[in-house]
């Protein structure tokens, strides 16, 4: 995983409107429809939850487009998800999660990869076309936080175990956590995670204030995002 433990801490009142999102797996397409329903603008804030690779056919051109939308002056944050540790994990650090990796889409985000740099650059080129020499997207990846503060909100990949402080959190829990954790949020927050998808399509409420934003985007063709602070929810198809 990526070698330091990241927690960001923001300020919601720095911003006009705050978007969550979650598991867009590579369904670009989704993600340019939802930028447009929601009319994003440069003071707002836009939190992905996590696992934008995989499963889909265009992971590189969804994070060059974070990556871009932060260059024009976007606020864009990106929270590690279990597909970002095996994408990392499996390019650049150890052939330990290769194989669920790829059984669980990563074989496409490789695909997608040579197939973007033969386009960029018109040749076979065994070297370029590694992914464990995208240096930008190891970069990208390594300045990810595992979980985003502010005094209202809690903002996780896969859930928060609420017997644990903001510090003491593990981060297995918050990356690949399956545990209904929300029966106990006792933390006076908010908590937006994402992880596990929505058979219905839907953003789903739970008890006490937690709210998935997985809507299954890779079996539904469907993305969800909420708006924090009315608590509106925007489809698109």
């Amino acid at each position: 995983m990526s070698s330091n433990f990241k927690i960001e801490y923001i300020n919601e009142n720095e911003y006009n409107r705050i978007f969550v999102v979650s598991d867009i797996h590579g369904y670009y397409n989704l993600f340019e429809k939802l930028l447009n329903k929601i009319d994003l603008k440069k003071d707002d804030l836009l939190i992905v939850l996590g696992d934008s690779c995989d499963r889909g056919e265009n992971s590189i051109e969804l994070y060059l487009k974070y990556i871009e939308l932060q260059e024009q002056g976007y606020p864009i944050k990106h929270i590690w998800g279990n597909h970002e540790e095996m994408l990392y994990e499996s390019a650049f650090i150890s052939s330990y999660y290769k194989d669920l990796w790829y059984k669980v889409g990563g074989d496409e985000t490789v695909y997608n990869y040579v197939q973007y740099i033969k386009k960029i650059i018109g040749k076979d080129d065994k070297n370029l076309l590694d992914i464990s020499n995208a240096k930008w997207l190891k970069n990208f990846l390594e300045a990810m936080p595992f979980m985003i503060v502010s005094d209202k909100s809690i903002f996780v990949h896969a859930g928060f175990d609420c017997s644990k402080s903001v510090e003491e959190q593990e981060v297995d829990y918050l990356v690949w956590n399956r545990d209904n954790f929300w029966e106990n949020n006792n933390t006076g927050k908010n908590i937006f995670f994402g992880h596990t998808p929505s058979v219905s399509g839907k953003v789903r409420e739970y008890p006490n204030n937690v709210f998935c934003l997985d809507t299954g985007s890779f079996f539904n063709y469907r993305l969800g995002a909420m708006e924090v602070k009315s608590k509106e929810i925007f489809y698109v198809e």
